[in-house]
């Protein structure tokens, strides 16, 4: 993931490189836009999540017999 990011990051320096001044403000006060936007979302620690077939949820309908195709019932339950 670092090395892809180091990636992105050099094509993007490489291509303010050749931007004219002006265009290059307008991206620095976009990004700062987005850093204020994101600055409160923490990014979660994939590894701490569990799988999700480990998840409770994961074959809830089981054995339901009446709900063999859960996203049809499911279709039919909000229908009405």
């Amino acid at each position: 993931m670092e090395a892809e990011k180091k990636d992105v990051l050099d094509g993007l320096i490489a291509n303010l490189n050749v931007l004219p001044h002006d265009a290059v403000d307008q991206i620095a006060r976009y990004v700062s836009g987005l850093k204020e936007e994101y600055n409160d979302i923490q990014l979660i620690d994939a590894s701490i999540l569990r799988p999700l077939e480990e998840e409770s949820f994961v074959g809830l309908w089981s054995d339901r017999s009446d709900m063999t195709d859960s996203p049809d019932t499911i279709r039919r339950m909000r229908k009405g």
